[in-house]
């Protein structure tokens, strides 16, 4: 009885949070923020950097839809009604590969830190690509994921960091796909 009482490992039981947070269902819904683009304020003589969020709605039967904001001002919203590779591979590396790598046990916890006043753990593991279609592609991908309730809060990707304002995923046939054109 007391090996079924045993309380495992830390890494093991932050890995399952993880995973519990992030899974659902195929429509995955994303809003990010990263970089940022100059702006010359007329009224304080000055330039100033706004960040650039990204929303992305993805699903493999409707495709991607990609909504590019700058203080709340819409510049772009696409939807790309057949997810290519190229596509395919942006939200790969953005929602899919992390839940499959979840799921399948190839992710290791890395250290305790704190990002913007959050205390997270990082989450790290390989995103290959060897698919059809797709380049070659072999890195290490990190996710921050907040120590309390487990959900992600930053990415980093081959020196590029985004953060994750939200994430969720809804059943299938779920989420905003009405964008302003079509490709």
């Amino acid at each position: 009885a007391a090996v079924f009482l045993w309380p495992g490992n830390d890494g093991d039981r932050i890995l399952e949070r993880a995973r519990a947070a992030v899974a659902g269902g195929p429509v995955v819904h994303l809003v990010l923020r990263s970089g940022s683009q100059e702006f010359y304020d007329l009224r304080r003589d000055e330039v100033r950097r706004v960040p650039i969020e990204r929303e992305l709605w993805f699903d493999d039967n409707r495709g991607l839809r990609q909504i590019e904001r700058v203080q709340g001002r819409v510049l772009d919203d696409v939807l790309y009604e057949s997810a290519g590779p190229e596509v395919g591979m942006q939200l790969l590396g953005l929602a899919e590969v992390y839940r499959e790598a979840l799921a399948a046990g190839d992710a290791d916890v890395g250290d305790r830190e704190e990002v913007e006043g959050r205390n997270v753990y990082w989450i790290e593991f390989r995103v290959r690509y060897p698919r059809i279609g797709i380049p070659a592609y072999d890195a290490v991908h990190r996710v921050a994921v907040d120590a309390e309730t487990y959900e992600p809060v930053s990415w980093q990707a081959d020196r590029a960091e985004y953060r994750i304002v939200r994430w969720e995923t809804l059943p299938r046939g779920r989420g905003d796909f009405a964008a302003a054109r079509t490709e």
